[in-house]
């Protein structure tokens, strides 16, 4: 359905189009490198209970979403894995809003199994997931030879917690990968610095002037925000302790966080210099290339929580160029003159497409981040500022 010639919205329940009109539907769907599923969160009018009747509401319902504009119509199917309705409006009937709370429908195929794998890192996720038909796979290629073991898990925990904790590319540039669907109906597994290197999708701009509502790169509100300094500071400076099995020795390998990734000339990491050290113990040890390689991924997924320092939360109109795991460029001027710390590369990190039916728009929340920082000359406390 095509609402003012620009938007591209509809819900299909069992392949049937609800044949709402635009202001009668509310609803958003979200993605994040941080998550492994996508999910949607739809508000339906039901003035004369007909959906209620027909089911709707019922947990396991299957929904297909449209949301685009004339660049793109994000498609996925959704399950429904809770339902809220309001109070009925008429007295004598079932009739009000069906609030459905869903989740991408390869949640619902999950399955326990027992098998063993040799193979590639990514060759074993494109196994784990054969059964389910994406829109497109982004799965990027990994180094050597693994054997991994999956003991009564599904796809996503044996993705999440064996085969990206032993992942290592020679593209990877000493950063963790994520396992993500974003809401093009895209599987991804990709390595931080393969997101990080890609071309901006949108140039987003924030100043005095009020932005239009189909004004895609003017931004509405933005926030900046910051993560607690105590679940960075562990992984500042630290020390990691191996053990070779067969003499028993330990040696050490020391780790920094400007390391993952090696800072970029004239880059820095936006926190003040600490004395801050820990130190960790893990009970393995290398003889081979492949135990290398192993060793080194999971000395990077140590420090996947610190892969992005400085975060910004963004509203601009409905833009479906953009999804988590794609980087924005900002431009932020203050006083009229641009903001050359603030200004910058940044990474989405997550993504909420939403149709606002009573207001007829649409929006896109951002919230993107960075790790690294450009310092100009004048800054008083650059000199203090964490280089790599």
């Amino acid at each position: 359905m095509k609402f003012e010639n620009y938007y591209d919205i509809d819900i299909k329940f069992l392949s049937q189009s609800l044949n709402l009109p635009a202001q009668a539907m509310n609803f958003s769907i979200h993605d994040s490198i941080n998550s492994f599923f996508s999910n949607a969160e739809i508000n339906l009018q039901d003035n004369t209970g007909l959906f209620r009747e027909s089911l709707l509401n019922i947990n396991g319902s299957s929904f297909e979403l449209f949301f685009g504009d004339p660049n793109k119509t994000l498609k996925a199917k959704y399950v429904t894995r809770l339902s809220h309705s309001e109070e009925p409006k008429t007295f004598g009937t079932l009739n009000g809003d069906l609030n459905l709370f869903c989740e991408h429908e390869f949640f619902y195929q999950q399955k326990e199994t027992n098998a063993a794998y040799k193979d590639k890192a990514n060759k074993i996720v494109e196994s784990t997931i054969k059964d389910y038909s994406f829109k497109k796979l982004n799965i990027k290629e990994t180094d050597s030879t693994i054997v991994l073991y999956r003991i009564s898990m599904n796809q996503k925990d044996f993705i999440e917690k064996n085969i990206i904790p032993n992942s290592f590319g020679s593209n990877c540039n000493d950063t963790p990968y994520y396992c993500f669907i974003d809401t093009e109906n895209c599987f991804n597994f990709i390595s931080w610095n393969e997101m990080y290197s890609t071309s901006p999708v949108a140039k987003l701009y924030y100043s005095s002037t009020k932005p239009a509502d189909f004004d895609k790169n003017k931004i509405f509100s933005i926030k900046p925000f910051s993560k607690d300094f105590n679940d960075i500071s562990k992984n500042i400076s630290k020390t990691n302790f191996y053990r070779d099995y067969d003499s028993g020795d330990f040696f050490k390998v020391d780790s920094n966080i400007s390391n993952f990734p090696k800072n970029e000339k004239e880059k820095f990491l936006p926190m003040l210099r600490s004395g801050v050290q820990s130190f960790e113990t893990k009970s393995y040890f290398y003889k081979d290339y492949t135990r290398k390689e192993l060793t080194k991924a999971q000395l990077i997924f140590d420090n996947k929580k610190t892969m992005n320092l400085e975060f910004f939360e963004i509203i601009v109109p409905f833009n479906s160029l953009i999804n988590s795991g794609k980087t924005i460029e900002l431009e932020i001027k203050t006083q009229n003159e641009i903001s050359k710390y603030n200004s910058g590369k940044f990474l989405v990190e997550d993504c909420i497409h939403t149709w606002d039916g009573k207001n007829k728009r649409g929006l896109t929340t951002l919230i993107v981040s960075r790790k690294q920082i450009f310092i100009p000359s004048n800054y008083r406390l650059k000199n203090l500022v964490m280089e790599g």
